[in-house]
């Protein structure tokens, strides 16, 4: 991506809603303050179904985030100028459409509907974060929306289980249980540990991706 465009303000990125359905919007969650070196134990106790609802909740993940960027280029008024920009080709869309949305200055951003819900959008840095009506919260690499950032994991699966008919609610819920304190490091620890047992790849130090 332009180096002109790896930064991208949210004022810039102004919503197209109205000022009623503004004010309904979802807060976006508090950033993370995360310490890269900070070292994270890696446990060995975690049960099977424990494995399994984690590693079912990673794949939703990254379905969604990638459903959830198509969504938003095919959102865009010009696909076709997306299409012909070249990048790599399992993140062309999204990223290509940061670079549209800086270039030509547009200054709303395009209305997301997917899963019968209104998502809003809020890109920032790197990242753009997705959040649902209903509160669901995804945040995605714009570079590669494969990536999962484990303080992003975190959020995502914390507001899954609050979202109650959400059909992975409950097995969320689980999930939290079985790791709590189920905070960051909870996360990171769990994630570094299906790293070692081969079904994620570590990028960095609190980066993923599914195997």
């Amino acid at each position: 991506m332009n180096s002109n465009h790896s930064e991208h303000d949210n004022n810039s990125h102004k919503s197209n809603y109205t000022e009623d359905h503004i004010k309904s919007t979802p807060a976006p969650p508090a950033s993370l303050n995360v310490n890269p070196s900070t070292h994270h134990t890696i446990h060995s106790t975690y049960t099977e179904s424990t494995i399994q609802a984690a590693y079912t909740l990673l794949r939703l993940y990254t379905q969604m985030a990638q459903e959830l960027c198509n969504t938003l280029a095919a959102s865009y008024p010009e696909p076709s100028a997306i299409a012909k920009l070249p990048y790599l080709p399992d993140c062309t869309s999204f990223e290509a459409l940061f670079d549209l949305m800086d270039e030509q200055e547009y200054d709303t951003d395009p209305d997301l509907f997917y899963k019968n819900e209104n998502w809003f959008i809020f890109p920032h840095g790197e990242h753009c974060l997705f959040v649902s009506s209903s509160g669901i919260s995804i945040e995605v690499h714009i570079y590669d929306y494969r990536w999962i950032d484990a303080g992003f994991f975190n959020n995502f699966v914390k507001s899954i289980s609050q979202a109650t008919s959400h059909p992975y609610s409950e097995l969320a819920q689980k999930l939290i249980t079985a790791i709590a304190p189920a905070d960051f490091q909870s996360f990171c620890a769990l994630l570094k540990y299906l790293s070692a047992q081969g079904k994620l790849l570590q990028h960095d130090a609190v980066n993923f991706s599914l195997a």
